[in-house]
């Protein structure tokens, strides 16, 4: 899947690209995108980014495109911090009288 850039519309102002949709993500997306997710989790829960990374095995460029504008700064010096909420998908397991 490759990154989509920045697109300007009409009247000059920049478009981010939108993080992909879960439904169209591969096996190995998801596992890397539920791994972003508990890493934003992780990130509004007081941990530091970069240690955060490492923990989960994301590169900040991967983070950056399943989380999109849900990390806030790191540019020109910034933090990056998490944002108050968020509407990503996220997995449910629930209990089945199996286990």
């Amino acid at each position: 899947m490759s990154y989509r850039k920045r697109k300007r519309e009409k009247r000059g102002r920049l478009v981010k690209p939108r993080p992909p949709q879960y439904s169209s993500l591969t096996v190995h997306e998801k596992g890397e995108y539920g791994r972003a997710v508990d890493l934003l989790y992780d990130l509004r829960h007081g941990e530091t980014y970069t240690n955060l990374l490492r923990k989960h095995r994301l590169s900040a460029h991967k983070a950056h495109w399943y989380l999109g504008s849900n990390l806030i700064g790191g540019t020109r010096g910034k933090r990056v911090r998490a944002s108050k909420s968020d509407r990503l998908v996220r997995e449910l397991l629930f209990p089945t009288p199996f286990g």
